[in-house]
C-alpha cells in the first residue's frame, strides 16, 4: 500500500510537470554549491529546476513556480524533491480611485511539496506539509524603485508547527541598463513550532541576470537564511549559477 500511494505521487508529480511546462513563463536551470554552517546539515552540490509564471489581470495577478532539486543520492543524480507555490492576488473594490490604498491587494497562498529520497538514498515519500497563507499586500515605491509587501496569516499543517503563525514577505524586480540587468527576489520572515515555542525563519534569495535579448538570461541567485535549512540553527548562505530562458 505505501509503495502504491509512493508511485501515485510519483505520477502527479509527473503530470504538474507536464502541466506546467504547457503554460510557464520561463525556466530555470540552477547549479547549486556551497557549504552548510550547521554540523549536521548537508552541503549542496546538485541541480535544481524552477518552472514560473506570473501573470496580471483586471482583478489581481497569479503567481506559482515549481521547484525540483536533482539529488538522489544513488544513481545520476535524478529528482529527490519537488515543491510548489501558488498565490492570487485580488484587486479590493472601491480602493482602485482612493488613493493611498489604491494598490492594496487580498492574497491568497498554499504551498505544498514532497521530499522523495532520504540521506541514505531510501524512497521515504516524505511530505513537506501544506501552507495556507491569507492577508493583505501592498506596494512601497521609493521613486521608479517598488517593493511589494505582504503581511500574512500562516496555517502549517504538518508535525513542526502548531497554533498561529503569521508571516511577512517582500517582494521586487528592477531593471537596469537598458534591462540588461535584472535584480529581483523576495525576504520572507514567519513564525513556526509549538505553541510557545515558536523560532524565527527567515529566508531571502536575491538574484541577479544578464539578459541576452528577450529569452536568455545568465546569472544566479544566493539564498541566504536561518532556521531553514534542516538540522541548521546558523545563518547559511548559498549560490547558485544559472541559466533561464523566458517564453
Amino acid at each position: 500500500m505505501r509503495k502504491q500511494k509512493i508511485i501515485k505521487g510519483l505520477i502527479l508529480i509527473g503530470f504538474m510537470s507536464f502541466v506546467t511546462q504547457l503554460n510557464a513563463q520561463n525556466f530555470q536551470f540552477h547549479y547549486e554549491f556551497g557549504k552548510s554552517r550547521g554540523n549536521e546539515a548537508m552541503d549542496r552540490n546538485y541541480f535544481t529546476t524552477t518552472l514560473e509564471m506570473f501573470k496580471p489581470d483586471k482583478y489581481g495577478s497569479t503567481f506559482w513556480f515549481v521547484d525540483f532539486e536533482h539529488n538522489f543520492p544513488k544513481g545520476a543524480k535524478s529528482m529527490s524533491l519537488a515543491y510548489w507555490e501558488i498565490a492570487r492576488e485580488f484587486y479590493i473594490p472601491g480602493l482602485q480611485e482612493t488613493a493611498p490604498l489604491n494598490d492594496m491587494s487580498v492574497h491568497v497562498e498554499y504551498n505544498d511539496g514532497i521530499k522523495i529520497s532520504g540521506p541514505s538514498g531510501n524512497i521515504s515519500g516524505i511530505t513537506l506539509g501544506h501552507v495556507w497563507l491569507f492577508g493583505l499586500s501592498y506596494p512601497i515605491k521609493f521613486g521608479d524603485f517598488k517593493i511589494n509587501t505582504m503581511l500574512l496569516y500562516r496555517n502549517m499543517r504538518n508535525s513542526y508547527s502548531k497554533g498561529s503563525d503569521f508571516q511577512f514577505t517582500a517582494t521586487w524586480t528592477e531593471n537596469f541598463l537598458n534591462e540588461k540587468i535584472t535584480c529581483m527576489g523576495f525576504f520572507d520572515i514567519w513564525t513556526q513550532g509549538d505553541t510557545g515555542k515558536k523560532d524565527i525563519v527567515v529566508i531571502s534569495e536575491p538574484q541577479f541576470w544578464y539578459n541576452f535579448g528577450n529569452n536568455l538570461s545568465i546569472g544566479g541567485e544566493i539564498e541566504i537564511s536561518k532556521n531553514f535549512i534542516y538540522k541548521s540553527e546558523k545563518w547559511e548562505y548559498m549560490p547558485t549559477v544559472a541559466g533561464k530562458w523566458t517564453f
